[in-house]
């Protein structure tokens, strides 16, 4: 079994090919975006991590200090009272 590549010559309405090795404008902006917009979402994400963990510690000490019945309970689940 072999595979035979055949030329195929541009149409009279077609646009020409780019170069495989030019840089386009259309193909710049994505780039651009891509490399400021990076750094950006890496810094939400590292500051949302930080207040996750903020949070986590805080809560462990409360509920060292305080005993787990400091936390309120939710009104709904099977120890509610019933209405």
């Amino acid at each position: 079994m072999s595979i035979r590549f055949r030329s195929v010559q541009a149409k009279a309405g077609m646009p020409p090919r780019p170069a495989a090795g030019r840089l386009r404008r259309e193909r710049l902006i994505p780039i651009i975006l891509a490399l400021y917009l990076t750094p950006a979402l890496l810094v939400v994400l590292l500051i949302g991590g930080i207040g996750l963990l903020i949070l986590a510690v805080a809560r462990a000490i409360t509920s060292i200090v305080h005993g787990p019945e400091a936390w309120p309970r939710s009104p709904s689940g099977p120890e509610s009272p019933a209405p």
